[in-house]
């Protein structure tokens, strides 16, 4: 039983080095630099290692798919439950930017407009989806009902403060302008405010 769970561990530390070589490989290069040589290389890894555990790049690229999404959606999940007051628009705010101004954000960019017909990404797509659905905006939007707005207003902040910061993070990728990103999001807020 020992045996079998060190094994196991030594399994898993590998796939881990594997991805964390992977992410900063599309983190630096994207998705059409990626090279099976540069991430064993990169892991310290045999390709027969790298290849054992990832038999094709489309099954690396969406393994890195997955659990770039599954810590952004158990980051989140974390920020709200650990919401105790304050500026809830803010908050629901700092954990947009938190999540869409990421470097993690723009390798799923990438992997999503590079792999359209990776079987294995929408597979994983779908299992993500059934596992965390909207955790995340249904969380916010408990969180903006608790701090006092009306409840059929809570969806729609929620919404919009969210999809405003992901916009803009997705418009910095062509247009780096972190002065003007703050000034929409303010004006969003402002909006929000004045219409409660």
């Amino acid at each position: 039983m020992e045996i079998s769970q060190t094994l196991e561990n030594k399994r898993l530390a590998t796939r881990d080095k594997l991805l964390k070589a992977a992410i900063t490989l599309l983190k630096s290069g994207g998705h059409s630099a990626l090279r099976f040589s540069a991430v064993a290389d990169l892991a310290g890894i045999s390709r027969g290692g790298l290849l054992h555990h990832f038999p094709t790049k489309e099954a690396l690229v969406a393994a890195v798919f997955e659990v770039i999404v599954r810590e952004q959606e158990t980051d989140s999940l974390k920020r709200i439950e650990s919401f105790d007051g304050g500026d809830i628009l803010q908050a629901l705010i700092d954990d947009a930017t938190a999540r869409f101004f990421d470097e993690c954000y723009d390798v799923v960019l990438d992997i999503l407009t590079s792999c359209p017909d990776n079987a294995d990404l929408q597979v994983r797509q779908g299992s993500l989806e059934t596992e965390f659905g909207d955790q995340v905006l249904r969380g916010w939007e408990g969180r903006i009902v608790e701090a006092g707005y009306a409840p059929e207003m809570a969806h729609d902040i929620t919404l919009f403060l969210w999809n405003l910061v992901r916009g803009l993070a997705v418009r910095n990728l062509v247009v780096a302008d972190p002065r003007y990103c703050e000034q929409v999001i303010s004006f969003g807020k402002r909006l929000i405010l004045e219409a409660a």
